[in-house]
């Protein structure tokens, strides 16, 4: 988390600059150390939330997320994102030799394909982030096809526990 305070604080930055948006929230799980969010997301525009997720997840008009249960979470609540991974060099290398997938993303596993899009490793840069939400958020018609997406994930899921069919899913994708 921490390695990705400062890139997200700086795409945030740069979106206000573009007008895009007016306001940005960071989400503080209770885990993270609120010092480590108030210190990257300082200024009138930024709001750190400690508050329910889900409320703040469903309530976006777009948000930018690690990649992992937050993101099939947000796709759940059908908000659109773009969603961000970095790890350090050795982790990211060893991974990627033993996992072959198409994408990390949960939404985009379970998918099939690239709904929503990733930045991973090297890509997660505040340069690129700012690019992929403006290209997306400035399209009605991406929005909206995210959205569909979305749902029809929600259909898919059901009313099953949620995160039980997604890590028999998943785990069927990378064992074959």
């Amino acid at each position: 988390v921490a390695r990705m305070m400062a890139p997200m604080a700086a795409a945030a930055e740069k979106l206000f600059e573009m007008g895009l948006f007016d306001a940005a929230v960071a989400a503080r799980a209770p885990a993270i150390p609120e010092e480590l969010l108030t210190r990257e997301f300082l200024g009138n525009r930024f709001r750190v939330y400690a508050g329910e997720k889900h409320a703040l997840q469903a309530s976006a008009d777009f948000l930018i997320v690690k990649s992992g249960t937050a993101n099939l979470e947000t796709a759940l609540a059908g908000t659109p994102m773009a969603v961000i991974y970095r790890t350090s060099p050795l982790t990211y290398f060893i991974g990627r030799r033993l996992v072959r997938v198409k994408h990390l993303s949960p939404v985009n596993l379970l998918c099939g394909e690239a709904v929503v899009p990733e930045l991973i490793q090297h890509e997660a840069t505040a340069n690129r982030m700012a690019s992929v939400v403006s290209d997306v958020a400035s399209s009605p018609s991406r929005m909206e096809a995210m959205r569909r997406a979305f749902l029809g994930l929600r259909n898919q899921l059901g009313e099953k526990q949620a995160s039980v069919e997604v890590a028999a899913i998943i785990e069927e994708m990378v064992h074959g």
